[in-house]
């Protein structure tokens, strides 16, 4: 019993009843989803339903199926084949429906959660990341994509498992740690084709502790942060779709389909400040606080490695995603660089001003923000109900254009 409470103190318990009131505020609030067959979540339901029945043989199948009708290209791709495998067998245990895919969708988003804490316990002390999970667990961003039936969740979780897990292997040098890094960025590549865009922020992080930090950096990890990944989900692409013309093409559709797409053209284009803005209407004191935490390092030239990485993964992450076609959901990785940075510029404050009972302050004001964004992500995604949390859509419920 002694060990036990050793095991799991005040942070791991209040980590854990977090977890279990999110989940709780999540389901209750599923009674009111409504979901659409001819959106993405039809798709990847279809998809699900096809495996489960047929068996991995129907990938080339789902391949041909894809390339051959033109209105299939602005849909979910069969690139997708770790997500399609993983739903298929959970709609198998759970029933094929709409519901079973939310339900993988809060799986994955309370394990991002988990992992999210662990690392940053690790590395920032228990109670900084009981904080941000905290503020992590309220992102209406998060809270929205836990209860959909769409890849995004769960794309987010093996992307964030991938960004904690290079800085634990270079940080922590253990044997098993670049296979399991290696493993996890395929299956992260694997279940959304833009995770590729997470060796851009990590062969110039391994670059920069190299030569600027003078730390070691071997040349298996950055074969791990790019070429192992590549073609292990180059390998799992030709196998499943039994073709390099058939991947080559889908490919193809993918970088050329959103210059034709029209919602693409109305919905997710704009100036490269647009995520910026969209962060700021879903949650304005946790991006505002995070950016002044973001210019007061580099203003006071501390050196820390910690937030030396996720200072790159915030600018590098933002900066890749300024190439393509712009909805928030699609940056959902940069809510833990900011609500990192927003906890610890909440901590600087207070260690700043030597507040009395400073950190009962540091709890009241992150559960302030916390209680805050709850109440945004309830406004935006269960009263108004908001499917795509594409900027217009976020301008209309707070009122900055009329609401038609």
């Amino acid at each position: 019993m002694d060990k036990l409470k050793n095991a799991i103190d005040f942070h791991d318990l209040t980590f854990i009843l977090i977890c279990a009131l999110c989940t709780l505020l999540l389901i209750s609030g599923f009674k009111y989803l409504k979901f659409t067959e001819g959106a993405d979540e039809g798709y990847y339901l279809r998809y699900a339903t096809l495996i489960n029945e047929n068996g991995c043989p129907f990938f080339p199948a789902l391949f041909k199926i894809y390339i051959s009708d033109t209105r299939n290209w602005i849909f979910p791709n069969p690139l997708r084949v770790a997500f399609i495998a993983i739903s298929a067998i959970w709609v198998g245990i759970f029933g094929k429906t709409y519901t079973a895919l939310s339900f993988l969708s809060l799986f994955s988003y309370l394990l991002t959660l988990a992992i999210s804490y662990y690392f940053s316990a690790k590395y920032f002390g228990k109670r900084i990341a009981l904080l941000f999970t905290a503020l992590l667990a309220f992102s209406p961003l998060y809270m929205a994509m836990a209860r959909r039936a769409l890849a995004d969740s769960t794309a987010n979780f093996f992307s964030v498992l991938s960004l904690w897990l290079l800085f634990d292997m270079v940080n922590d040098r253990k044997r098993h740690k670049h296979f399991i890094f290696a493993v996890v960025f395929t299956l992260a590549i694997l279940t959304k084709e833009t995770a590729v865009l997470l060796s851009i922020v990590f062969v110039p992080y391994l670059l920069v502790r190299k030569y600027a930090l003078k730390k070691e950096v071997l040349i298996n990890d950055l074969l791990c942060a790019t070429v192992y990944p590549f073609l292990a989900a180059g390998a799992v692409y030709l196998m499943a779709s039994c073709s390099i013309s058939h991947t080559a093409e889908v490919i193809k559709i993918i970088l050329v389909s959103p210059s034709t797409n029209r919602y693409a053209i109305l919905y997710s284009s704009g100036p490269w400040f647009r995520y910026i803005v969209d962060f700021i209407l879903l949650s304005p004191w946790t991006f505002l606080l995070a950016t002044g935490f973001f210019f007061a390092h580099f203003l006071t030239k501390e050196n820390h490695e910690k937030t030396l990485y996720f200072s790159m993964v915030f600018v590098l992450y933002f900066c890749s995603f300024n190439f393509f076609a712009k909805n928030i959901r699609y940056v959902m990785l940069l809510d833990v660089p900011i609500r990192l940075f927003c906890v610890l510029m909440i901590t600087k404050i207070i260690e700043n001003r030597s507040i009395r009972y400073g950190h009962i302050f540091l709890y009241i004001f992150v559960m302030s923000i916390a209680l805050y964004d709850y109440l945004s992500f309830r406004n935006l995604f269960v009263i108004y109900g908001i499917y795509d949390p594409a900027s217009s859509m976020l301008f209309k419920v707070w009122r900055f254009i009329p609401f038609r």
